[in-house]
């Protein structure tokens, strides 16, 4: 069912296992552990967002790996770090046009990236805030599955749309294709 909404909603089809991708260790909750350092070369982040990088260097590991999000074989903090990379690189004004994407929606991605970076779709609920937030900057009011409190997408959904808003299969984290 969420493979036809993507293949529907965003033009592609996903199927296919991916890369093995970066596993985080058990002990440690991403955004609010203080090992993570978002936006810092030393941090668990950055060593997270290389390996990342290179396990979906090309459109075919990122097509399977959109798959493996909606599957749920993905984990869920690497779909959180595919979809910061994603957002902040998109967010970046001059590659705007590369991905369709004026000021104002640019600044609503950098704007998603810095509220996961302040750990807002942390704990309980999180990720219903994070597709809540997600389904705003792409009115999935519509596209919201049944059962979904609020009417946003179910969160593995609504990061796998963003991705695919984001040209994520097309550009990657880079933009250029």
């Amino acid at each position: 069912q969420m493979m036809l909404l993507l293949s529907q909603s965003c033009g592609f089809a996903v199927a296919g296992a991916g890369p093995p991708l970066y596993r985080f260790p058990p002990s440690m909750s991403t955004w609010s552990d203080s090992a993570w350092q978002w936006g810092s070369a030393t941090g668990e982040a950055h060593r997270a967002a290389a390996q990342l990088r290179r396990s979906l260097g090309t459109a075919e590991a990122r097509a399977a790996f959109l798959a493996s999000v909606c599957s749920g074989e993905a984990d869920w903090s690497t779909c959180e770090l595919a979809l910061a990379l994603k957002c902040q690189h998109a967010a970046k004004r001059c590659y705007g046009k590369a991905h369709g994407l004026g000021i104002e929606a640019q600044s609503s991605w950098r704007e998603l990236t810095d509220d996961l970076a302040r750990c807002r779709f942390e704990g309980e609920g999180g990720a219903a805030r994070l597709a809540g937030a997600i389904s705003g900057r792409l009115s999935l009011d519509t596209l919201a599955p049944r059962g979904t409190p609020g009417g946003a997408p179910a969160p593995r959904a609504a990061v796998a749309l963003a991705l695919a808003n984001l040209s994520f299969v097309e550009l990657g984290f880079g933009g250029a294709a």
